[in-house]
């Protein structure tokens, strides 16, 4: 699930003209495990979810809480 996301935004990276060169698969996963953790505490859920979208050009990274909530 890690990796489809990786792959996800590499993907839109690349579409959008943004460097990947520095851009690992340890350290994002490294970074979704931070960001998930973090927000975990401080919305006090037991998921999140994560969406890569592009925006004005621009790769979009998001986590949002997930309550099992479909919309």
């Amino acid at each position: 699930m890690v990796r489809n996301l990786f792959d996800s935004l590499l993907e839109a990276k690349r579409k959008c003209g943004e460097p990947t060169e520095d851009f690992s698969f340890p350290k994002f996963h490294r970074l979704i495990v931070s960001k998930a953790d973090r927000l975990k505490e401080q919305l006090g859920c037991e998921k999140v979810r994560f969406s890569v979208a592009m925006e004005s050009g621009h790769v979009s990274f998001k986590v949002r809480a997930d309550r099992g909530e479909e919309g």
